[in-house]
């Protein structure tokens, strides 16, 4: 609860490198996902990422964002729900939504998240084929890779 950005995110990290996971601290951490520094929140995930955190709670908040103002949160959210293998629907749902993102960074994370998670819903395979025309080459080549992956079952390159 320190006033200072960069204690909160140390004290975040600090959690995260040491593998504590009680509950109280995995409360203060789900907390931080309020934040409103984005650099904080960005830590919160990671460190529920590495931590392995599954509770229900705690997905739901990461879920929610999904829908952050800012792309690197965003984007270490669908890392995270891809890290833990999260395959709930609201979940999948969101990260398809991901790929009309403006942040091609975060577009790239969902193809990857997606492919990662195995999805071969028709509307998100869909969306990643639409990604095959995208304006930044990343993004394009993250698309191929997942379509070759959840097709062909070959890893990526």
């Amino acid at each position: 609860e320190d006033e200072n950005t960069s204690v909160r995110v140390a004290a975040i990290n600090a959690l995260s490198s040491l593998g504590v996971k009680d509950e109280d601290a995995i409360l203060e951490i789900v907390k931080r996902l309020e934040d409103v520094y984005p650099n904080v929140r960005e830590a919160a995930i990671n460190a529920l990422s590495s931590l392995g955190v599954k509770d229900e709670d705690a997905i739901l908040e990461i879920v929610k964002r999904l829908e952050d103002v800012d792309p690197d949160v965003r984007e270490a959210a669908i890392n995270a729900l891809s890290s833990l293998g999260v395959k709930d629907g609201d979940a999948i749902l969101e990260i398809v939504k991901r790929l009309e993102d403006g942040d091609s960074d975060a577009r790239e994370a969902a193809i990857n998240a997606l492919s990662s998670l195995g999805v071969k819903d028709e509307d998100a395979i869909l969306e990643i084929v639409k990604r095959l025309e995208d304006e930044d080459w990343h993004v394009r080549k993250a698309a191929y890779l997942a379509l070759e992956e959840l097709y062909l079952g070959r890893g990526n390159a």
